[in-house]
């Protein structure tokens, strides 16, 4: 085991303060998961390490990736290698580069995949891959996926209310400004902020902000979205006329090229772009012109007109990328689920039809039950 005192003082941490992850591991302590090769493609970092630790530990041989290039923890993907798991992709720079390391967790013949975004499912479904089931974890992949007829059974955890509603909906946003706050030093207060998407994600990163003083703009390509955005307070109007107006823009869609250099032209000059969705992809800056860091994540560029702006982490997800992700004790639902999901996939999961499922209800009833306790709500 990898000796470095600090990150296991802060998984120490970790498990003391994650009860409802702890709990499940506690459930599925004495099962033993034999000839299992599982691909675990997900954001590494500590939060995630005690319930992929319980895997190893029980006789599942993980093989482990980023599901996005860029965002590495690289003392977490160092600990997992330690005790055992398979490490790849960690040093992506690109998404090339990170489907070459899902393929070849698929050549290592891993017959279970865990995902977040899809990307890994999708390869296994291109290739034809023997697996047995597989679980996704975000909206976007859960899109992609639906469209692919996968020819084995995959769960969707991400529609699960207790994830969607309480991750996506009421965390996320906490992070992303947690994060703005920490690179740039400036307060949503009194700013002019701009959410594009108005899904889960996009409604908690506009509400927090709003919480924090901000006046937020809403903009979702969803009639409906902006309707109901308009219900709840927000300003709505045409992507033209709230770039022209905003201080700060936040893309928010899970879609690829929701933002571009033309949408980028209409803003205000010096307007703060940064990304609270899956993938960077979702700003695309061709035919943008680089300047220079103007402080550590905080990068200045021009459009070809020459008005400026400024991009936060190179448009990766920004609460991990310069926030740590989720706090410690929100996530541990998370990480809750995610156990109770794989242990799912690799005994009875696997016996379900090909095709798109929901999560078992009683899979969540276990992570209930935990967290009525901890409110004193029974």
């Amino acid at each position: 085991m990898l000796k470095n005192t600090a990150l296991l003082n802060k998984l120490d941490w970790i498990k003391r303060m994650n009860p409802l992850t702890m709990g499940a591991i506690a459930r599925y302590k004495g099962c033993a998961y034999t000839g299992i090769r599982l691909g675990y493609v997900a954001h590494i970092e500590p939060k995630m390490i005690p319930h992929i630790e319980f895997f190893i530990k029980n006789g599942v041989e993980v093989h482990v990736a980023p599901c996005v290039p860029c965002i590495k923890d690289t003392e977490s993907f160092e600990y997992l290698k330690s005790i055992g798991a398979m490490i790849y992709g960690v040093n992506s720079t690109n998404w090339e580069e990170l489907n070459l390391a899902w393929s070849q967790i698929l050549q290592a013949n891993a017959n279970y995949l865990f995902d977040m975004g899809g990307g890994i499912i999708a390869e296994a479904i291109k290739y034809n891959t023997p697996i047995l089931a597989a679980a996704e974890a975000t909206s976007s992949g859960i899109s992609k996926i639906s469209q692919l007829r996968p020819p084995f059974p995959v769960f969707d955890w991400n529609n699960i209310p207790l994830k969607n509603l309480m991750h996506n909906r009421y965390e996320t946003g906490s992070g992303i400004w947690f994060a703005f706050r920490n690179l740039t030093g400036l307060d949503p207060c009194r700013m002019k902020i701009g959410v594009l998407g108005f899904g889960m994600v996009g409604q908690s990163v506009a509400s927090t902000a709003r919480g924090l003083g901000a006046r937020v703009y809403v903009h979702d390509i969803d009639p409906v979205r902006n309707l109901a955005a308009a219900s709840e307070g927000y300003f709505t109007d045409n992507l033209e006329t709230i770039m022209a107006n905003v201080d700060v823009i936040v893309t928010a869609t899970g879609m690829i090229n929701a933002l571009n250099i033309d949408s980028i032209a209409m803003a205000k000059n010096n307007v703060i772009i940064l990304n609270a969705g899956h993938d960077n992809r979702e700003i695309n800056l061709n035919g943008a012109n680089f300047k220079n860091d103007v402080l550590p994540q905080v990068s200045l560029f021009t459009t070809k007109e020459g008005k400026e702006f400024y991009l936060l982490a190179n448009g990766l997800l920004l609460n991990l990328a310069a926030g740590g992700g989720s706090a410690v004790n929100t996530f541990d639902l998370c990480t809750a689920l995610m156990t109770e999901v794989i242990s799912y996939i690799l005994t009875s999961g696997k016996d379900q039809p090909m095709g798109l499922h929901p999560t078992p209800q009683f899979l969540v009833d276990n992570i209930l039950k935990g967290v009525i306790n901890e409110l004193n709500l029974n």
